[in-house]
């Protein structure tokens, strides 16, 4: 009967040991999972803070390209007022003429240049926040055991 109250008394010490290792593992998995769902949620805000960055940048791109368009169409309605009153004058306006396309030419490519490159900058601005990592990823516990 001894023997048997031992061989009780051994298992219930080993059942609690292994009890106690797995409440052990149990709160180190509970504590791994808290930090990453707290590192998801961090990443999410961060994401989302890009998202509206990226958005921002689209709507300045666009209001810019807007604004040079019309800053060139007033130009363009400026200028015409002494090109017209050139062209009307006999033996200024051939050479009225010449200067008025040779004007229009150069501020054109210049306005267009001007939305290229706030076009050119919006995509690289874009490309830079959409590779960018929010935060690097750390490496997974491939321990295996916890105690």
């Amino acid at each position: 009967m001894l023997g048997l109250a031992i061989l009780v008394l051994a298992l219930a010490a080993a059942v609690a040991w292994e009890l106690h290792q797995l409440r052990s593992l149990l709160a180190a998995q509970a504590a791994r999972r808290q930090a990453a769902e707290a590192r998801g949620a961090d990443l999410a805000r961060r994401a989302a803070a890009l998202d509206e960055l990226i958005s921002h940048q689209q709507l300045a791109e666009q209001a810019l390209d807007s604004g040079a368009a019309l800053v060139q169409e007033v130009h363009r309605g400026i200028a015409d007022i002494p090109f017209s009153v050139l062209e009307t004058v006999p033996g200024v306006a051939p050479a009225a003429r010449v200067v008025r396309q040779l004007h229009d030419r150069i501020s054109d490519d210049i306005y267009q240049s001007l939305r290229g490159l706030n076009r050119a900058v919006g995509r690289e601005l874009r490309r830079g926040v959409e590779r960018r990592d929010p935060e690097p990823r750390p490496e997974p516990d491939r321990s295996g055991d916890a105690t």
